[in-house]
């Protein structure tokens, strides 16, 4: 399906668009990026598409193959776990600063907003949806961190994990306790205890983390 560009912010929004075909892998690890195409998918001209697809090489999203040109960037096994736990140590750092939040009741809210999605996504067996959910939990917190160098890195490796966190998202097991980790950090955010929350996260992502190793 073709969507059509809103002609405010273009770059922003062809990389939003690429973005999002990556983490739901519309486009494959691997595969070309053609400029021109894209352009006249998004009804756009060349020059945001080019923008936009320079920021994913920067993001690590996307690679420059020589002989091919810009590709969707493919990771290892062990890149992939070295992804996962840069994104753990990085989420420390994140909940270090989230006791500074200019606006702790509107995290909470969005937060709440994020988690009942997932619910009614699991409830609807999407997978999509709940997997776009989960990142929009996980992108929320980062985007509070006042320490805009922490969030830049953190942001980095929650889009590269995205690439292939559906991996884990399959099985009705893991999707309950995913609901289950971010509602548990949520209350704890509710109650200003950040620590326990941060406490949480690391398990939570611990769990991701131990999973994803052995599928």
């Amino acid at each position: 399906m073709s969507e059509k560009v809103v002609r405010r912010s273009l770059v922003d929004q062809v990389h939003l668009f690429l973005v999002q075909r990556i983490q739901n892998r519309s486009l494959q690890p691997g595969e070309r990026l053609n400029i021109e195409e894209l352009a006249r998918e998004f009804d756009v001209s060349r020059t945001p598409v080019r923008e936009a697809i320079s920021r994913l090489m920067q993001e690590g999203l996307v690679v420059q193959n020589h002989n091919a040109g810009p590709c969707v960037a493919s990771f290892t096994k062990e890149q992939e776990l070295d992804v996962i736990r840069a994104n753990m140590e990085l989420f420390r750092c994140v909940f270090a600063f989230l006791p500074e939040t200019e606006d702790p009741d509107g995290l909470i809210r969005e937060l709440e907003d994020h988690i009942q999605d997932q619910r009614q996504a699991f409830a609807q067996d999407d997978s999509d949806a709940f997997h776009a959910s989960s990142v929009r939990f996980h992108t929320a917190l980062i985007e509070r961190c006042c320490n805009q160098t922490i969030c830049q890195f953190a942001m980095q490796t929650q889009r590269q994990m995205n690439m292939f966190a559906l991996y884990f998202q399959v099985e009705n097991n893991y999707r309950e306790k995913s609901i289950e980790d971010h509602q548990e950090i949520l209350d704890r955010i509710r109650r200003g205890a950040w620590e326990e929350a941060a406490a949480l996260m690391k398990q939570h992502n611990a769990f991701a983390l131990e999973y994803f190793a052995h599928i």
